[in-house]
């Protein structure tokens, strides 16, 4: 497909191919996408026009056209997210624009629904014959019903109306945030409203002061500034000033321009229409057509399940952190802004434990090596860093292998906040794993995103112990995805996988930090060289049952939050928005609610992430995660053998079969939440 296009087009299609990071640039995107399309157009319509299709000469042969035009996008969408500029935004939204109408054009694509149909009855996609084609083309068809392609053609036009309306909201919500966070500064003058803050983020904020030629210190909204501020800062104005910029981003209450309540309503809007005309009551009912889940009332149950059997150790724990506070903190209303840093307060106090003096054993370079160590040992992988160039200095190119399987994949990463960069961890496809028509396997390539706190000085970045989860759990969707075996790129790696099981491998990968033997392997003190400590080891496991009731509930409320917002259809405001938000974290969290609470508004993983009518994915996929991770509890949490079964019944299958099959066939039953609950220390909590 590439000899087809002129000079220059090819040069920057060679350059994605090298990973030449320089040669893409603004610019050069929408004249390459654009004769990809025309170019992708065409050949499909050959392809398509065959008389007698067969697997080989239609479905492989879209998937070849379809892999140089999704590694092309896949690399500019990555771009925008982690070098945001004008430049970038405005190639961006113009490139959104035609990708989101050609894959709408594609979805209903009548030819294409015709040759699926035909080849459902071949025998070469029967199950038992090949089950990844069978999966492929059982989700093609599902999804063709699902994008409108059995509707009369006036409602197609409306779905696909609104399918593109959604892809540029979601586009403008996370700009909005962006740019929100980017410009929010906050300004202290005096040394001592910093007393407790953690000496880096101190330093950070003098830097970008000292780089503004201006006296005091500066500090930002990024996620590792508010977090750190939130848990350590003992001046109550401090945290207050911080946590309402941080709230308030992309609001009506926010000093940068870019509202997001309006933008909130037309999504749920559109949504709500969406699902109706595809015949749903509701966008969860809709949702819930691809996940594992059941129907809303299964969801539903599972909530309020969870909720009931730990509501009363929840509600101990709330009355113990108040009386805590009220007598050590002199605190006698707690405030959002105060909760965080009274939590910390209270867990250094009854434990022992300061998050903080972990760092200095958590240099990055011991936590890579020890992240390395730990899946060369369970999954006998071997993976190196290798020397890279970048959009950025300090980005990592990792090499994953396992020649026996015949895998050699690539995973880029980056982990440190910067201007410019959206916040958050994410793993992201670029390429997904493929054989070829002429036998040759496309290797998986990923993309790792992280915002840990940068390095100050000559130090390496030191990492906390939060900071080393986030990182195995991104690493474990980068395995799921790295090492699939499937042959089709539709059902490979983590594409076709139902959304409420994708965070099975990433979750599972966390709780090797939760392990005395784990934590010896990822620990090195960055002076001393010495491992974390057995008192350190057994007060990180304690806090790990510390107020855990209470960390439950707050995914409960925002689980909730979600699925309420998705399950009524009514006509939303930002104002009910934000009054349902206020209302579900009173009835779950027991906290404190601050009325100009805005974090809706910036909420991007329901309204720009995926995880619409979804959130409850994270705790529904935990329970299978830590009933999976029990079985190495049970065999050896470094056995070999189970994690050749892990490997071979979940990571290598993408969606060959659906989750709860891949789940089952590793643990031998149905998943059970005794484990999650035993974790957490809260098998009794009823």
């Amino acid at each position: 497909m590439v000899q087809q296009f002129n000079a220059s087009v090819q040069a920057i299609l060679k350059a994605s191919e090298d990973f030449d990071w320089d040669r893409i640039q603004p610019e050069c995107v929408m004249p390459v996408l654009t004769q990809l399309v025309v170019s992708h157009r065409a050949m499909v319509s050959t392809a398509l026009s065959i008389p007698d299709p067969n697997w080989d000469n239609t479905l492989s042969k879209l998937s070849e056209l379809d892999g140089v035009l999704d590694r092309f996008w896949s690399i500019v969408s990555h771009l925008r997210h982690v070098v945001f500029t004008s430049a970038w935004e405005a190639a961006y939204t113009q490139a959104l624009a035609l990708i989101t109408q050609y894959s709408l054009e594609r979805s209903l694509d009548p030819k294409l629904l015709t040759v699926t149909q035909i080849l459902a009855e071949r025998a070469e996609t029967h199950e038992a014959v090949n089950p990844a084609r069978y999966a492929t083309v059982q989700l093609m068809l599902r999804d063709f019903k699902l994008s409108g392609m059995l509707l009369p053609s006036a409602q197609q036009s409306e779905i696909k109306h609104i399918t593109a309306q959604l892809s540029q909201l979601s586009a403008q919500i996370s700009t909005h945030v962006l740019r929100a966070t980017d410009a929010t500064q906050i300004w202290v003058r005096h040394a001592h409203s910093l007393k407790g803050l953690v000496p880096d983020c101190i330093a950070q904020a003098r830097v970008r002061a000292q780089n503004q030629k201006r006296e005091g210190w500066c500090l930002s909204i990024e996620d590792s500034d508010y977090m750190a501020v939130m848990r350590t800062a003992s001046e109550r104005r401090l945290r207050r000033r911080v946590f309402q910029a941080y709230r308030t981003r992309a609001s009506e209450h926010a000093h940068v321009a870019g509202d997001n309540g309006p933008l909130l309503v037309k999504m749920l809007q559109g949504r709500q229409k969406g699902a109706r005309l595809l015949g749903f009551k509701t966008y969860a009912h809709q949702v819930l057509e691809t996940r594992i889940a059941g129907g809303v009332d299964d969801v539903s149950a599972f909530l309020d399940g969870l909720a009931q059997r730990i509501d009363r150790k929840a509600r101990s724990e709330w009355l113990d952190l108040k009386k805590f506070a009220s007598k050590h903190l002199d605190i006698k209303r707690l405030q959002p802004w105060d909760t965080a840093y009274a939590l910390t307060q209270f867990e250094m106090h009854t434990l022992g434990f300061d998050p903080q003096a972990y760092r200095p054993y958590f240099p990055l370079s011991a936590v890579l090596s020890g992240l390395h160590e730990i899946v060369q040992t369970v999954l006998g992988l071997r993976v190196t860093i290798e020397p890279c160039a970048a959009w950025v200095p300090g980005v990592q190119c990792w090499r994953i292998e396992d020649p026996e399987k015949g895998i050699d994949a690539r995973c880029w990463i980056d982990l440190f906040a910067r201007p410019g960069k959206q916040g958050g961890a994410w793993m992201d496809e670029c390429q997904t794993r493929w054989r070829q028509s002429n036998g040759e396997v496309m290797q998986p390539v990923a993309f790792l995103t992280c915002n840990f706190m940068p390095p100050t000085g000559q130090e390496e970045a030191q990492l906390t112990h939060d900071e080393v989860l986030t990182l195995f759990h991104e690493f474990g969707h980068t395995l799921h995805h790295c090492l699939s075996e499937v042959d089709v790129p539709d059902v490979s790696g983590i594409s076709g996988v139902a959304w409420d099981a994708v965070e099975v491998p990433s979750q599972l990968f966390e709780c090797w930090c939760w392990t005395h033997e784990g934590l010896s392997r990822i620990s090195r003190h960055i002076k001393t060289g010495a491992q974390l400590p057995d008192k350190m080891i057994t007060a990180l496991q304690q806090s790990r049952q510390f107020m855990a009731a209470t960390g439950l509930m707050r995914q409960v409320a925002l689980s909730q939050f979600d699925w309420q917002l998705h399950i009524q259809p009514k006509q939303w405001t930002p104002d009910a928005i934000y009054t349902l938000y206020q209302q579900v974290m009173r009835r779950y969290t027991q906290g404190p609610v601050w009325l100009k609470d805005r974090m809706p508004a910036a909420f991007t993983h329901v309204f720009s992430g995926g995880y619409a009518a979804g959130y409850y994915s994270y705790l529904f996929a935990e329970v299978m995660s830590d009933d999976a991770f029990s079985r190495f509890e049970e065999e050896g949490l470094f056995s070999q053998t189970v994690g050749r079964a892990l490997r071979d019944t979940i990571l290598s299958q993408g969606a060959v079969k659906p989750a709860d099959q891949l789940f089952e066939a590793f643990r031998g039953r149905s998943p059970s939440i005794e484990a999650l609950l035993k974790h957490r220390g809260l098998l009794d909590a009823a």
